[in-house]
């Protein structure tokens, strides 16, 4: 089994022809292959903690929303592409994994623990309009990602990427994302992975910057409430 460090050198490939095929669609999400079709003002999610290890649920408040990061087990791990992770994401990507492999330090410093498994769940206290994120199996071969869109407890679709990884630091890394098109929103994302490589490994992966779009309503609330501000600011700047 090979599994990535800083500085490894790229496994053997194999040349793989997969079909091409139209993204899927379900009654009220559809999937989309980058930021671009996500229509809308985009807020992004960045992991620019560092420490090395991160608490599960891990919560993280942005202008408009508030959005947990949750694992079935353990804790998170922050990792940084080009630093203690090699992979298809662009050079200084900052990442969270599932820390599966957690018997030793992807910087070979010894075991660093933490015991986190997947799959992960992203959940937004505000109802989006859309997301998209790139994510990566940390093991190298064939994988396969799958995420499943709800409205609450109500499942609007899942979808699967499948590629062969690497580590090429060009971007190209999956890309998870979907879009409502009828009047849900989508409150909760669970994300799975599995590469078969020397047997099945799933749901250890880790993924980037989450983006999202916001709710119609709650972006306009947010520019009626700056524009009061500034309202404000400018009144009591005259006086003063």
């Amino acid at each position: 089994m090979s599994q990535r460090s800083a500085g490894a050198t790229g496994c053997g490939r194999v040349l793989l022809a997969l079909a091409a095929s139209a993204l899927p669609a379900h009654a009220d999400v559809i999937q989309v292959a980058s930021l671009q079709g996500l229509n809308g003002h985009i807020t992004t999610v960045r992991h620019t903690q560092t420490v090395d290890l991160l608490p599960s649920p891990l919560v993280v408040s942005t202008p408009d929303n508030v959005v947990t990061f949750s694992l079935a087990a353990g804790d998170w791990r922050r990792l940084d592409e080009g630093v203690n992770v090699l992979s298809d994401f662009a050079p200084g990507t900052h990442l969270l994994y599932t820390n599966n492999n957690n018997g030793f330090d992807l910087n070979g410093q010894g075991s660093i623990g933490g015991g986190g498994s997947g799959p992960a769940e992203i959940q937004f206290a505000e109802g989006v309009t859309g997301f998209g994120f790139r994510a990566e199996a940390q093991v190298l071969g064939f994988e396969t990602l799958t995420f499943s869109v709800y409205n609450d407890i109500v499942l609007l679709g899942t979808f699967s990427v499948s590629r062969l990884n690497g580590q090429h630091e060009n971007d190209s890394a999956s890309f998870l994302g979907a879009r409502a098109t009828g009047t849900d929103l989508i409150t909760r994302i669970v994300v799975s992975s599995n590469v078969v490589q020397l047997g099945d490994h799933p749901n250890d992966f880790f993924f980037g910057p989450v983006s999202y779009v916001p709710e119609p309503a709650t972006t306009a609330l947010l520019a009626v409430a700056a524009l009061a501000v500034g309202r404000r600011w400018r009144r009591t700047g005259a006086r003063t």
